[in-house]
């Protein structure tokens, strides 16, 4: 072992032990107060506990007409026979990455050719699909995107789990291949990430430390919520503002980084902004 890992190594260790030493329950339920208090501020909703469960109501009914919509459209009596008709992808050969890839260059390429991105930002950005490497397989649980903090941006990477099993393939989530890849990388994070890191204000950059990763996740019960609110509002502020000129709506609001939704509606007010 090399001298410099000993002391990691032991920290590790007393880590271990202090978990295992914890006693855990099965069930746990927030006094409302603390729930309120995660939700208002520590997740940074702006909202109370009623106001979220409109939101959420308003969400479930939206969606669940659409999905009723769109199997009627597909010939199906419910969405869940919609869903169960979907085929796999068909992945050849040369398995999934192959699959992932070519879906990730035909949303690139549609990014681009509608002007959501800048053909120079478009090439000096490329994504690669590979799969989850040995050292990184502990930590990852699902197919994910990365990129090295770095101004400017060179790219990121799309890593698929357990690509090299034969089994894997088969699995009934690869019919979400395409709405995967979106999320990902383009229009998703990819873009989102190199958008942000091309800024020339370090403050408006997107740097994330590990330490605030873990805490939003594992000490912020509710999390996932931030999508729904901030889906919401994005759908509010393009009704508002967007719906007219898509292409410079998304680019006001990429080339503004990290900012509140107040915020970025005082800027989408200007006159002339769009």
């Amino acid at each position: 072992m090399r001298p410099e890992l000993s002391a990691a190594l032991d920290v590790l260790l007393r880590f271990k032990q202090i978990l295992a030493s914890l006693k855990i329950r099965s069930k746990c339920l927030l006094p409302k107060r603390l729930l309120d208090r995660i939700v208002e501020n520590h997740i940074n909703c702006g909202m109370d506990i009623p106001q979220v469960n409109e939101i959420l109501d308003l969400e479930i009914a939206k969606m669940t007409c659409r999905l009723h919509r769109e199997a009627r459209n597909l010939g199906c009596d419910t969405w869940q026979a919609a869903y169960e008709s979907i085929p796999l992808p068909n992945h050849g050969q040369d398995g999934l990455v192959k699959v992932y890839r070519d879906e990730v260059l035909h949303l690139g390429c549609h990014c681009r050719d509608i002007g959501l991105v800048h053909d120079k930002l478009y090439q000096k950005n490329p994504v690669r699909v590979m799969p989850v490497p040995q050292f990184l397989a502990a930590i990852r649980s699902a197919s994910s995107y990365s990129i090295p903090p770095e101004h400017p941006p060179s790219g990121g990477i799309f890593y698929i789990i357990n690509a090299h099993d034969p089994e894997e393939i088969h699995k009934e989530y690869h019919k979400e291949y395409q709405i995967l890849s979106a999320h990902e990388t383009w229009p998703g994070h990819h873009l989102l990430d190199i958008s942000r890191w091309s800024l020339k204000s370090p403050v408006l950059r997107a740097v994330e430390q590990a330490r605030t990763s873990a805490r939003k996740y594992s000490l912020n019960p509710g999390y996932q919520l931030c999508y729904t609110v901030g889906l919401q509002k994005f759908i509010d502020l393009f009704q508002c503002y967007g719906k007219n000129n898509l292409k410079k709506f998304s680019r006001v609001v990429l080339n503004h980084g990290e900012i509140g939704f107040s915020d970025l509606e005082k800027i989408l007010k200007q006159p002339g902004i769009i």
